[in-house]
C-alpha cells in the first residue's frame, strides 16, 4: 500500500499498476485550461511555467487560443508567453471610427525635449522631469567622550587611561 503524500509528484494507479506524474496544475489541454480559467473566482493569471509542467505543447496551443481571442497572454521582450488570463468576450466593444480618427489626429513630437517643453507650455509637469534635490546641511552631532572607568584601584590606572582625544 502506498501512502499519498502532498509533496509527492508521482501517483500510483493500482488498477493497472502504473505510475503517473502529477503536475502542479491538472491542466493538460486547451479545453481544461479554458474551463479552469472560467471557474476561477479571481482574475489572477496562470504562469506558463506551471502549465508546461504537465502540458508539453502549451506554447503552441496558447498561441492558437490567443489568435481566437479566447485568452490574453503576457509575453516577455523576446515574445515568449509568460502568463495567461481568460479573455471575457463581453468586455470586447468595437471602437467608434470617429474616436479612432480623433486619437490619430493628435500629433506627438518625435523629440522628447519638444514634448517636455509642450507639456510645460500647457502648465503640466512631465513624468520624466528631473527632480531637484535640496541639499540639507546637517551638522553631525559630536560623539560624547567616553567615560573613564571608576579608578579605585591605582594599579589599573594604565588600563583605564583615555586615549580617545588622540584620534583624528
Amino acid at each position: 500500500m502506498r501512502a499519498d503524500n502532498a509533496g509527492n509528484r508521482i501517483s500510483w494507479n493500482s488498477a493497472n499498476e502504473t505510475y503517473r506524474y502529477k503536475p502542479k496544475l491538472q491542466i493538460r489541454n486547451a479545453a481544461q485550461l479554458k474551463g479552469y480559467l472560467q471557474s476561477q473566482k479571481s482574475a489572477m493569471g496562470l504562469s506558463i511555467k506551471d502549465l508546461k509542467d504537465g502540458w508539453a505543447t502549451v506554447a503552441d496551443d496558447i498561441k492558437l487560443m490567443e489568435d481566437k481571442n479566447e485568452v490574453l497572454v503576457k509575453r516577455t521582450k523576446d515574445g515568449v508567453a509568460r502568463t495567461v488570463w481568460n479573455n471575457d468576450p463581453s468586455m470586447m466593444h468595437p471602437m467608434e471610427p470617429e474616436f479612432a480618427q480623433m486619437w490619430h489626429r493628435i500629433a506627438i513630437p518625435a523629440n522628447p525635449d519638444e514634448l517636455r517643453s509642450a507639456l510645460q507650455g500647457a502648465g503640466l509637469v512631465a513624468a520624466t522631469q528631473k527632480k531637484e534635490v535640496v541639499a540639507t546641511n546637517k551638522n553631525k552631532k559630536a560623539k560624547a567622550p567616553r567615560k573613564n572607568g571608576k579608578q579605585t584601584n591605582t594599579h589599573m590606572a594604565h588600563l583605564l587611561k583615555d586615549f580617545s582625544g588622540m584620534r583624528k
